[in-house]
Order: C-alpha cells, then structure tokens, then sequence
C-alpha cells in the first residue's frame, strides 16, 4: 500500500489525484488520511510501501517545505517529493521527481532495492538537523544578532 496523511487542499488535488491513478494503475492501495493519532499516523507510514510528500503547484514554485517530509521520514517511511527545495533541503538524498509520474517510478525503482541505512541515514539528517530544538537555537540566533546589530546604544 501507499499512503498520504495529511491534507488535501486545491493547491495539491490534482498531483494528489494523479499520484493515486498510478497507484491504480499497479494495484497498489492509496490510502488517503487526515487528522490521526501520532501512533496511528507512525503504523500508517510504516506499513506503507511509499508515503509521498506530494505538493501542488502553489507549493513548488514557492519553495514551500511541508512537515510532512520531517513526518515520514522520522517514521521510516520511503522519501519521495515531487519538492525540488525539499530534495535540496536533504542535500539531494531523497528521491525526487519534478513530475508525479516520475516521483511514481522512481519510488518505486528504490523500493525494490532500498536497505535500511539509506533510510537510517535519512532519519539521522532530521534527528540532527530538523528538529524544534534546532529551530528553536536558529531563532534564538538570529534574535541575539537583530538585538546585537540594531541595539538602542547605536
């Protein structure tokens, strides 16, 4: 099976859409959720032969990076966007399509050979850099210097 958990609004329908025509089209189940439990959202992803980070247009061509792939990827589920920022984002580990057909083909060219270190690897590059601790010192950082640069004693 394949699954999408997260939300479908107009901006993603059709790649969404088309992505579960694929699917279709190789009898793979879609399985399309929202608003579960963490533990039913783990179970989902890990049971899943792929878990795509599928975005619309709106999406792509500005940069938007969804929590969706920091989700996955931390459940062990397969990486797939069809994100070129996403892709970057992860230094061009994931596997990436510009097109949902080929983010289709080319998830499922991976899954037939993938090991468990490449996922591994994977969900070391969120655990050591995508985390709400990192965000949080990010922040922090740039505050002290806003504060340090633009101080009232100037």
């Amino acid at each position: 099976q394949a699954c999408f958990v997260g939300t479908i609004w107009n901006n993603n329908i059709n790649e969404i859409t088309e992505y579960q025509k694929l699917c279709d089209s190789y009898d793979i189940n879609f399985i399309i959720k929202r608003g579960l439990s963490m533990e039913d959202n783990i179970r989902i992803v890990q049971e899943s032969l792929l878990s795509p980070t599928i975005v619309g247009k709106w999406q792509v061509d500005n940069g938007y990076i969804p929590c969706r792939i920091f989700k996955n990827i931390s459940y062990s589920g397969c990486a797939i966007t069809n994100s070129e920022t996403v892709y970057k984002l992860f230094n061009k580990k994931i596997i990436y399509g510009e097109t949902i057909n080929d983010m289709f083909h080319k998830g499922l060219k991976y899954y037939e050979k993938y090991n468990l270190q490449d996922i591994y690897a994977t969900m070391d590059v969120v655990k050591n850099k995508h985390t709400y601790i990192q965000r949080s010192q990010l922040l922090l950082t740039i505050i002290s210097k806003i504060c340090t640069e633009y101080s009232p004693n100037d």
